[in-house]
């Protein structure tokens, strides 16, 4: 799990009332929809996350680690979003660039 940030942004909207889809999304189908890094930048799109605002979101990070998130505030820098921790729904503060790929639904 990446480390709790303590965001910048009025936490006015709760975490989900479900936890997220019992599945885990394929890292292929991200890639093949290009909800990846974009060559040459080290970054993903941010203008296709930004469509997966307040809706569930599967995100691998560079690291290694994968969760489901829900995001409620997507800018150029970072995602405030809820993450699901197996048991319940955590609020965090993740750095775009810390992103590797992710498919929304």
């Amino acid at each position: 799990m990446p480390p709790v940030g303590r965001p910048n942004v009025n936490n006015s909207y709760g975490p989900p009332d479900y936890p997220p889809p019992p599945f885990i999304p394929s890292i292929s189908k991200a890639k093949a929809e290009g909800r990846t890094k974009v060559p040459g930048t080290g970054m993903i799109c941010q203008y296709a996350i930004r469509n997966c605002k307040f809706k569930y979101t599967y995100i691998w990070l560079n690291n290694g680690l994968q969760f489901w998130t829900k995001p409620i505030l997507i800018n150029k820098n970072f995602i405030y979003c809820w993450i699901w921790n197996n048991l319940c729904w955590i609020y965090q503060k993740l750095a775009i660039t810390d992103i590797h790929s992710f498919m929304c639904y």
